[in-house]
């Protein structure tokens, strides 16, 4: 597969083959069809909230108008008259 670093070669270690074939149809044939599936799940019921005894908070005061806010004046766009810098 190509060059190996000195620690790839020292930490690569060949291991024996293993024939899992036999675990895999066992198991297969232990699990095979115990559980039904299908593609209809059921939604979960939402549960009711609870009432409480809080107060609710208090509205603030209302945010400015978006068009009240003057733009801002320092930034990038200020450098080069708004035109690009290339």
């Amino acid at each position: 597969m190509g060059m190996k670093t000195e620690d790839e070669v020292r930490d690569i270690v060949d291991v024996d083959f293993v024939d899992v074939t036999e675990a895999v149809e066992r198991e297969k044939a232990e699990n095979a069809n115990k559980k039904p599936m299908g593609f209809e799940v059921p939604e979960p019921k939402p549960e009711p909230a609870a009432p409480t005894n809080e107060p609710e908070p208090e509205q603030g005061a209302p945010a400015p108008d978006a068009a009240s806010e003057t733009p801002p004046t320092a930034g990038q766009d200020g450098l080069f008259g708004n035109k690009p810098g290339f």
